[in-house]
């Protein structure tokens, strides 16, 4: 997975935040209702400390809550979003050790060595490069950090969840529109062996894993599309904006893929790998896909930072 051109990061980001935007202030909806149960795993296996500095990418403000409770007055939590809605909310209810910030994961302001604790969040399951998201990750983590993520995870997907992605890709090329080709698939990094592999060129060791799964089998092609408008940007924001006859046409296309599936008619999984790992060591400067640019963070940021 290389990176993105600057063209098809803007059109990613620009959908992507129109995705995230739909569960800004209702969270327990995304992902049929996983995003809760996730982050309270995430924490675990991140185990923040009292006094300790964590950072958040992508989890919002469920994650940072339990990272602020856990590390106590005297650690610090920053967590960093790209939804300016869902940071408006979550700083007017956040605690005194918690900072929300405006900011992609995958080129953060912050020096090298800053954190003890990183959890990534929907940054891995959605980002245009979850590589660099990683990078970044591991090269603000002190070495015997602890660093926790999850991502979708590809081989607990359903017959009819890839029947309906591939529906949906030949569905997107009829219509007068362009979506980033990561919203109809699965993310490069959707199995334990590619994502250890990643880890371990990023420093990390010490890799734990462990499974996140929900499933059902939805009553019909509308209600299944749905469902799947809930995980999948590319279906929100199609599927979000047909109305009358095509909308109409796309589930009668569903319900017809549905029928040669028996059994597996309308059955789906929201299956989330977690991962888990401690950083040895830093990451050579020279790893393909996780060298990034050092950038020094605003005087402010120093100062209210550097106590973690």
């Amino acid at each position: 997975m290389g990176r993105p051109s600057a063209r098809a990061t803007t059109g990613y980001d620009r959908a992507l935040l129109d995705f995230l935007d739909t569960f800004a202030d209702h969270d327990e909806q995304w992902a049929g209702a996983l995003h809760l149960e996730v982050a309270t795993r995430l924490v675990g296996l991140a185990r923040p400390e009292v006094g300790e500095a964590c950072l958040d990418v992508g989890g919002g403000e469920g994650i940072a809550a339990a990272l602020s409770e856990a590390v106590g007055s005297n650690g610090s939590v920053v967590s960093l979003g790209i939804s300016e809605r869902t940071i408006e909310m979550a700083r007017s209810r956040a605690a005194g050790n918690t900072h929300h910030m405006n900011m992609s994961g995958d080129d953060v302001i912050f020096r090298d060595h800053t954190f003890d604790v990183v959890v990534l969040s929907r940054s891995i399951a959605y980002q245009s490069d979850a590589y660099a998201v990683i990078g970044e990750a591991s090269r603000t983590l002190k070495v015997g950090g602890r660093l926790a993520l999850f991502c979708r995870r590809r081989g607990l997907a359903t017959p009819a969840e890839q029947a309906f992605l591939d529906e949906l890709s030949a569905f997107v090329q009829q219509q007068p529109v362009t979506l980033p080709d990561q919203f109809l698939g699965y993310p490069g990094l959707a199995d334990r062996r590619e994502l250890e592999m990643v880890l371990r060129m990023a420093g990390l060791d010490h890799i734990t894993f462990g499974d996140v799964v929900k499933g059902g089998r939805a009553a019909d092609a509308a209600a299944f599309n749905r469902e799947m408008m809930g995980c999948w940007p590319a279906a929100r924001i199609l599927l979000g904006a047909l109305a009358g006859r095509k909308r109409l046409q796309f589930e009668g296309q569903i319900e017809r893929v549905m029928r040669t599936l028996g059994d597996e008619s309308f059955r789906y999984h929201h299956p989330y790998l977690l991962a888990a790992g401690i950083k040895a060591a830093d990451s050579p400067p020279t790893t393909p896909r996780l060298a990034l640019t050092v950038q020094e963070p605003p005087s402010h940021l120093r100062q209210a930072w550097s106590a973690g």
